[in-house]
């Protein structure tokens, strides 16, 4: 009972650790703090360790998503300057000179450019129509019932659908100004280059110039002026322009159409101070007056020179004396010679006579050095090509003529061949095999058609050689198509080449001898003629004609290209006509040309018989008028026309006009002859063709409306072509055979009259007619 009443009433107070430490304090009361239910301290404890656990997860979630919360705050913020950044970039392209001081190239920065903008708008369109995808399923899947969540979901999903449209379409714009700037030349400026270091391939990427006050001679440079020339015409239409090089008012460069010249060269002749002077020339449209624009242009100041003496080795190797001596008074000068890409200080004076002998191309590097100036860089580079001399005579082109007789057999020779003189001798080898020939134009004559491998070796007189070749591919000709003709066919042309006169009569059928391997037609003079090459193909089926060339003056010049021309033949005289055809074949990969001599001449005829005819109808029967009144003679007169109209009937004579009926379709033939008094005749056929007429069929009524009971006449007058049967069907359960029938209904009703008619040539047609039948009022 004492220990009870001594427990406090409240039991958090017992359970307490302060409790504890006041009751262990307590001198009377020694065993009673042992009596605390044990039981009881666990619990309690158990309580407080997993409330300070939830505080402790409490604090490190907030640890992390802290975190995670500053992560996507940095990275939003980075790429918003980093779309900023490349949005400045494209829209401003002059500062894309930004990425040069990364090493990176003028020629790479829209590569770069590309691939950022790519990466970065794929990654985002790809997330975007993730989240699109999601929303768009959640609207859809989402239960009607659901109407504020699906509503939220539709909402969202066009939302990120527009954002996404939006997205896509600022990538295709981006794109397309990268695309379509020049960031090699980004401020539409006229690029100024060293021309010597543009032909070297070692300063392919390092040859464009920045200053221009301290330049040495020799000095070449190249302007560039497309970019200009393309930003200038967005304000004015550019018809000339004049350049003034070196200052001395003459103009050194003019020119009428600047889009067709990309850049000029232009080597300056010693040390001065030069402006440049460029003025573009265009019309104002409103005064019609020349008007000029000025191009600002850096002065180029050449205040030293460095003079170069070459002794030539070899056939084309050289040595080089560089003498610098203007360069006495500003110190010293440290000559560097590179030899297989490692450079070398020779020399430090300001002559330079290199051991060496160049036999490729070679580099020297000039660094000039005083007091304020002590860093070996090249103050001016000399590129020395030894293939200079090989370039101005085009060494390296074979060219070969092919036999016209004999395909397999060609001619060869060195193009624009200078400076014979320095050759020795020519050896000329086929595919890698023995020497073949040791002329200057050696001719040969293969085995086979196939690629082949020619090389000429040429030699000095001091025995030094060097050779060239040439992969050439002999194709194995192809073979016109000729016309078809089993009555006569050794005589038959040598392609399907079709020429016409004005009348559409053909003038080569037979004409081709093989003799002169050309066609020879004899024609009247002046005529129009018309060659059509449509219809030309070859036995390999797999080329096909794609171009073909007319030269009608025999000047090796190709008049006309088309497939089929006219042309008019005016004096009276031999023409010598060329044919090329060009055929292709994309399954093969090659082309072949085949050539075709046409040789017009005129015909001498002491008679020049025309005739004009004209038809009624292209249908029989029908009446043709025959006019040969234009016909005439030299030094006679006509005193008969003589017609045979191909009706095994005996010739007409009559005069020179005649009307004449064909009364049955065909192709007839008609032959006239004109008979001068001296008994000589001239003849000339025309074909005339008549078609059968269009069967045609017509229902004729003496009335379409009538009265029951009373008669109606019919027939099929008007209906065209020779009638073997009539059948009448007047839609009543009657009918009737006869040609001319005469019916009459019994009842109103609207008939349908049908007309069967069966021809002499066993066609049949039909027509029909409706008849309207009334009630007649006065029975």
């Amino acid at each position: 009972m004492e220990n009870k009443e001594l427990k406090p009433s409240n039991n958090n107070w017992e359970n307490s650790l302060l409790s504890q430490i006041l009751s262990s304090t307590n001198p009377e009361e020694p065993e009673e703090v042992q009596e605390i239910p044990k039981q009881d301290i666990p619990k309690n404890a158990d309580k407080e360790n997993k409330a300070s656990e939830k505080d402790q997860k409490k604090k490190n979630n907030l640890k992390t998503q802290d975190f995670i919360r500053i992560f996507w705050a940095l990275f939003l913020v980075s790429s918003i300057f980093f779309w900023a950044f490349l949005a400045y970039i494209v829209f401003n392209p002059g500062q894309a000179q930004f990425f040069i001081q990364f090493w990176i190239r003028p020629q790479d920065i829209k590569t770069l450019l590309e691939r950022m903008v790519n990466i970065s708008f794929s990654i985002i369109t790809l997330i975007v129509s993730i989240v699109w995808i999601i929303f768009l399923f959640r609207a859809i899947l989402t239960k009607k019932e659901y109407k504020k969540k699906k509503t939220v979901s539709t909402i969202l999903s066009i939302f990120t659908w527009i954002a996404l449209f939006t997205i896509i379409t600022l990538w295709a714009y981006l794109f397309e100004i990268i695309w379509a700037t020049n960031y090699i030349n980004p401020n539409w400026g006229i690029i100024i280059s060293d021309n010597d270091k543009i032909l070297s391939e070692k300063f392919k990427d390092n040859y464009e110039l920045y200053r221009f006050d301290n330049l040495i001679w020799p000095l070449t440079l190249r302007f560039d002026f497309k970019s200009d020339v393309d930003f200038v015409r967005k304000r004015i239409d550019i018809t000339s322009y004049e350049i003034d090089f070196n200052w001395d008012w003459k103009i050194d460069k003019n020119w009428t159409s600047p889009d067709e010249e990309n850049s000029i060269i232009y080597t300056y002749n010693g040390k001065q101070i030069f402006k440049p002077k460029w003025e573009y020339i265009w019309i104002d449209i409103l005064t019609w007056r020349e008007r000029r624009v000025s191009m600002k242009f850096p002065d180029i100041n050449i205040i030293w020179t460095v003079k170069l003496t070459e002794q030539p080795q070899r056939l084309w190797w050289k040595k080089i004396i560089f003498d610098a001596s203007d360069l006495r008074n500003i110190w010293k000068v440290n000559w560097y010679l590179e030899w297989n890409n490692t450079a070398i200080a020779d020399y430090e004076w300001y002559k330079f006579f290199p051991k060496n002998i160049f036999s490729e191309e070679s580099i020297v590097c000039m660094n000039i050095f005083n007091n304020l100036k002590k860093t070996n860089t090249c103050d001016k580079i000399f590129i020395v090509n030894i293939w200079e001399w090989w370039n101005k005579n085009s060494w390296w082109i074979i060219k070969y003529d092919v036999d016209p007789l004999n395909p397999l057999t060609l001619k060869f020779s060195i193009e624009e061949l200078k400076d014979r003189e320095k050759i020795s001798s020519f050896k000329w080898v086929i595919n890698e095999n023995n020497i073949i020939s040791e002329d200057e134009n050696p001719e040969y004559t293969f085995k086979w058609y196939w690629k082949h491998k020619i090389t000429v070796i040429l030699e000095d007189y001091l025995w030094n050689s060097s050779d060239i070749s040439a992969e050439i591919i002999l194709n194995k000709p192809l073979t016109l198509v000729r016309p078809d003709d089993k009555t006569d066919p050794l005589n038959v042309n040598n392609s399907l080449l079709r020429i016409e006169n004005e009348n559409w009569e053909s003038v080569i059928w037979k004409t081709y001898q093989k003799e002169l391997s050309a066609y020879y037609i004899k024609t009247q003079i002046p005529q129009k003629l018309k060659f059509n090459a449509n219809f030309v193909k070859v036995t390999d089926l797999t080329f096909e004609l794609t171009n073909v060339e007319w030269d009608f003056n025999d000047d090796k010049k190709f008049e006309k290209t088309w497939k089929s021309v006219d042309h008019e033949f005016l004096e009276d005289t031999k023409y010598v006509i060329k044919v090329e055809y060009t055929f292709e074949s994309k399954i093969k990969k090659a082309t072949q040309k085949i050539s075709e001599s046409i040789i017009v001449e005129w015909l001498k005829k002491d008679f020049n018989v025309e005739l004009d005819f004209k038809k009624e109808s292209d249908y029989a029967p029908a009446l043709v008028k025959f006019d040969w009144s234009a016909s005439q003679v030299k030094n006679w007169r006509i005193i008969k026309y003589t017609y045979d109209f191909w009706e095994n009937k005996a010739p007409i004579v009559w005069d020179a006009k005649i009307d004449y009926m064909f009364n049955f379709p065909w192709e007839y033939t008609v032959t006239f002859t004109v008979t001068k008094d001296d008994w000589t005749e001239e003849s000339i056929e025309k074909k005339i063709i008549l078609k059968w007429a269009a069967k045609e069929l017509a229902i004729n009524s003496s009335v379409w409306i009538w009265y029951e009971w009373k008669p109606i006449d019919f027939d099929a007058i008007g209906s065209i072509w020779e009638i073997d049967r009539y059948n009448w069907d007047f839609w009543d359960w009657q009918s009737s055979r006869d040609p001319n029938p005469t019916h009459i209904f019994d009842k109103s009703w609207t008939f349908k009259v049908k007309l069967t008619i069966t021809f002499s040539d066993g066609s049949v047609k039909t027509w029909t007619k409706e008849i309207i039948i009334k009630e007649d009022s006065e029975n």
